[in-house]
């Protein structure tokens, strides 16, 4: 359908857009997106490794079951698996969070030592408490979690 001079109703008769407004609005943004910087050298300065965006990193990781993320089926940790296994070895948790985390969070380090886990069967539930390294800004932070699930 070609562009028509004349307004266009988005939303109710309230805004008033024309086919080229609206044209222009959104090459402005696509244009912001394309001036982000995603490089390399922006993530190692640690610009974007703030305690807030890996922490919520390591939740993602955490709250994926492997098999969820397409092209990236080994992506998450199945801790599913663990909450009806009363027999489950708590080592077991740790060591699978630990080779996830590690793999698809380069920039914390931390190691079995520094997570606790507390499976609770009756309610569905596996208590975290993670304590890690951020590389790139040398500081120590702390997640404590209940995984319903």
């Amino acid at each position: 359908m070609p562009f028509v001079d004349g307004p266009t109703y988005i939303d109710g008769p309230q805004v008033d857009y024309t086919a080229k407004e609206s044209l222009a609005f959104n090459n402005e943004v696509i244009e912001d997106l394309w001036s982000l910087d995603m490089s390399a050298e922006c993530f190692s300065k640690g610009e974007i490794a703030n305690k807030d965006v890996v922490k919520q990193s390591i939740r993602n990781i955490l709250y994926t079951m492997p098999g969820e993320r397409l092209f990236n089926l080994d992506y998450g940790v199945n801790l599913y698996q663990y909450i009806f296994d009363t027999y489950a070895e708590i080592g077991e948790i740790k060591s699978e969070m630990v080779r996830v985390l590690l793999r698809y969070e380069p920039r914390v380090e931390l190691t079995v030592r520094d997570i606790e886990v507390t499976v609770d069967p009756t309610n569905n539930s596996v208590h975290l408490d993670l304590t890690y390294y951020i590389k790139d800004s040398k500081e120590i932070d702390a997640l404590k979690e209940t995984l319903f699930l």
